[in-house]
């Protein structure tokens, strides 16, 4: 009997301890947990969000800005400048050739036409003085 009384004893401090160890803990959990959670929600509500809110809106503000002071318009000087090379080239490529080709046709046909009248002018101007010695 004082066995079983000691055994029972001893199993029932075990139990004890180990319920109100388990409770103690459970509780400091909660309640640490539960205080950590609504200082830290309060600290980042009132502290830090704000403030980083304000530094991510700073930030973007002057990415955005160098962004549109930089960026943008050298995309776009560089976009403008290109599509203004290639339509100057274009042009003026096409107006080297048209005026090529019309130069050529001209010039062929006035070397033709000078040389058929220089042709001319001298058979003419032979046959002319022939005919007179004839006559």
């Amino acid at each position: 009997t004082y066995v079983r009384t000691f055994v029972r004893s001893l199993v029932l401090s075990l139990v004890h301890s180990f319920v109100s160890s388990f409770v103690r803990m459970y509780v400091h959990l909660f309640i640490h947990t539960y205080v950590r959670s609504f200082v830290l929600s309060l600290y980042l509500s009132t502290y830090v969000r704000p403030y980083v809110r304000t530094i991510v809106r700073s930030y973007v503000r002057t990415y955005v800005r160098s962004f549109d002071r930089l960026v943008v318009p050298s995309y776009i000087r560089t976009h403008v400048l290109s599509y203004v090379r290639t339509f100057v080239r274009s042009y003026v490529l096409t107006f080297v050739h048209s005026f090529i080709l019309t130069y050529e046709r001209t010039y062929k046909r006035t070397f033709v036409c000078s040389l058929f009248r220089f042709f001319v002018r001298i058979h003419v101007r032979s046959f002319v003085r022939s005919f007179v010695r004839l006559i």
